[in-house]
């Protein structure tokens, strides 16, 4: 049960990518997922552009950093160029967050936007709070997020997802890429060390598989965490590939984005017929060459990956996005 050795998870909010233009992402997405984009508020802290991608069951944050002024996100877009960022957490209690990442796992903790230091309260208003761990803690950057009642029910700008009224629907019968779920972030790292035990000692997750991914040439260690699982797969590359070279040039990062469709060969001719090159194509696992996708690597798979504690689970659990 999540919470058991710390602070309670309650899903993923979302995964970040960091992209210059978000008139070309929300194209992309429109082009190969069907979907729109919804903007959301200029970031005056973090000085940057941002707008929300809801695909089936995610919602992905898309981040533009504003040219003009130095922040950590045009930091890292200068240096790294469009790529997958952060994973995001919904926390139901942002202030017990604090006290147990601080106070008692002594993870430091950082200021959306502008990287100073979080100690007793975490930024924002009554609406709403966020903060990030420190990637020296915690492997990589992960953020945590707790929003009101009030904030879903009337913002218009808020997580698509939570606002009232909205339903996940499986894909249609002749959508030909068919995206079901999120499948998995795979996150590279030099170690697990960090990562796990935040992910296992910190935010209550679960170690559910191991094993040598041939596709990635990686060992691969895979963690749920939260209420409703969220899914990362560990990967420490083992030989040269697409991993390594990802790691070797941004250090410990989230590499891709995996999603569950309902039929890999037809999601493989309908990327093909998009225009996407594969960098990786075998039986189980797609991933588009990031060069097609604006620098974000997406991956797709047939299934949820062995032992996945959601083959368990029903589907409204899944798709049920505000509390009860």
């Amino acid at each position: 049960m999540a919470g058991v050795f710390g602070l309670r998870v309650e899903r993923l909010f979302h995964p970040t990518f960091m992209v210059s233009d978000l008139g070309a992402a929300t194209d992309f997405y429109r082009n190969v997922f069907g979907v729109r984009s919804t903007t959301i508020p200029y970031s005056e802290l973090g000085h940057a552009y941002r707008t929300l991608t809801v695909i089936a069951d995610c919602c992905i944050e898309n981040i533009s950093p504003e040219q003009r002024h130095l922040s950590p996100f045009r930091m890292f877009t200068d240096i790294l160029g469009n790529h997958l960022y952060f994973p995001c957490f919904y926390v139901s209690d942002m202030q017990d967050a604090v006290y147990r990442l601080h106070h008692v796992h002594g993870i430091r903790l950082t200021a959306s936007g502008t990287g100073a230091p979080v100690y007793g309260s975490a930024p924002g208003n009554a609406q709403r709070t966020l903060l990030y761990t420190n990637p020296a803690d915690t492997g990589i950057m992960w953020e945590f997020w707790e929003g009101s009642a009030e904030w879903f029910d009337t913002n218009p700008l808020a997580d698509p997802r939570m606002k009232p009224g909205w339903r996940y629907q499986l894909p249609a019968e002749d959508d030909p890429l068919a995206v079901e779920f999120l499948s998995h972030h795979t996150v590279v790292l030099r170690d697990f060390d960090k990562a796990e035990r935040f992910l296992v000692q910190v935010c209550g997750g679960s170690v559910f598989n191991e094993h040598t991914n041939e596709a990635t040439g990686t060992e691969s260690r895979w963690i749920a965490v939260g209420d409703v699982p969220a899914v990362f797969e560990l990967a420490r590359p083992l030989r040269d590939g697409p991993a390594r070279r990802d790691l070797e040039r941004c250090g410990n990062i989230v590499h891709a984005l995996v999603f569950k469709v309902r039929d890999l060969a037809s999601a493989r001719n309908h990327l093909s017929r998009k225009g996407l090159s594969l960098e990786t194509d075998s039986t189980e696992l797609l991933v588009v060459d990031p060069a097609t996708t604006l620098g974000m690597r997406l991956g797709f798979r047939q299934s949820f990956p062995d032992g996945d504690p959601r083959l368990d689970l029903p589907a409204q659990a899944l798709t049920q996005f505000r509390r009860s």
